[in-house]
């Protein structure tokens, strides 16, 4: 792993469609890198890694559309939200573009690359989410309603307000999926995942936000006939991560159906959120896949 920078990223917004999206940017002349962060998280969580890489790289992370500092427009498709992606790529004129993406942004950015091809030179995704009938054409009804029901309940029981960010902080510390995480990356979160409200502060995604996104699994809207993309895309999953196997959620079909130059790996000891749980190896991994990418 290379030196920590300090520069600090600029703040801005681009509009895209309905909606207008907030991205950090680290800047510099140096080859182009962008994050995008998955359900209820948002770009500056990845600001412990973006500041490391933006050594090396120009980081910009991305607020998707209902988290952060983006705007929610109350319309979640993922057609708009591969157009917010490219509506940032084409903003900032990046080219020969790296992304790195988690999850949901995983499978938007699966969609993003397919539609800008020519200007990305590589994909790293992190367990992408991708629609279910995509992963199991042959899932029955049943079995889809199923799945929904279990992740509404988990979305819609979420606590969504605080006292004040210490108090956020203090109820994820230890709890659920951010038990693993290395404290900076949970700071991240407490800054960038949570907004100031009246009477303290709220998640910056909300609930119904989360629910949206899970109904949206069931469409395939954007993803029929992708064809072949030949952008080169190293596929990620944890060990731990509960996805490998899983019939509603293990996406390595999926994507090299998509995409014909795919590589798999999997990072032992982690689940879901290995970003966050080991960036070390996280960040090494990234680097040497840039290294072996076409200039």
């Amino acid at each position: 792993m290379t030196g920590h920078s300090t520069t600090a990223p600029v703040s801005a917004f681009v509009d895209a469609g309905d909606a207008r999206i907030h991205y950090l940017d680290w800047g510099g002349d140096k080859p182009p890198l962008l994050i995008v962060h998955g359900n209820t998280h948002a770009g500056g969580v990845y600001s412990p890694l973006a500041q490391r890489l933006s050594k090396d790289f120009r980081v910009v992370a991305m607020d998707m559309r209902g988290h952060g500092l983006s705007s929610n427009p109350g319309h979640f498709t993922w057609p708009a939200m591969r157009d917010d992606v490219t509506s940032l790529i084409d903003h900032l004129r990046l080219d020969k573009l790296l992304i790195v993406a988690h999850s949901r942004g995983g499978g938007v950015s699966m969609l993003a690359t397919c539609a800008r091809r020519k200007r990305i030179r590589g994909l790293i995704v992190f367990e992408p989410t991708v629609p279910l009938r995509v992963i199991d054409p042959a899932m029955p009804v049943e079995a889809q309603e199923a799945w929904a029901r279990n992740r509404l309940a988990r979305s819609e029981g979420r606590r969504a307000t605080f006292p004040n960010r210490e108090a956020a902080y203090a109820h994820y510390r230890g709890r659920g999926s951010f038990k693993d995480w290395e404290d900076e990356y949970l700071r991240a979160f407490i800054e960038h995942g949570i907004v100031d409200a009246p009477g303290g502060c709220e998640l910056a995604s909300s609930p119904e936000v989360e629910s949206q996104l899970v109904r949206m699994r069931a469409s395939t809207e954007g993803w029929e006939d992708l064809g072949p993309c030949d952008v080169p895309v190293l596929a990620l999953f944890g060990e731990n991560g509960g996805r490998i196997g899983n019939p509603a959620s293990d996406s390595r079909a999926a994507i090299a159906s998509v995409f014909s130059n795919t590589r798999v790996e999997v990072m032992p000891g982690v689940t879901h959120t290995a970003p966050m749980e080991q960036p070390a190896a996280f960040e090494a991994i990234v680097r040497g896949f840039a290294e072996g990418l076409p200039a």
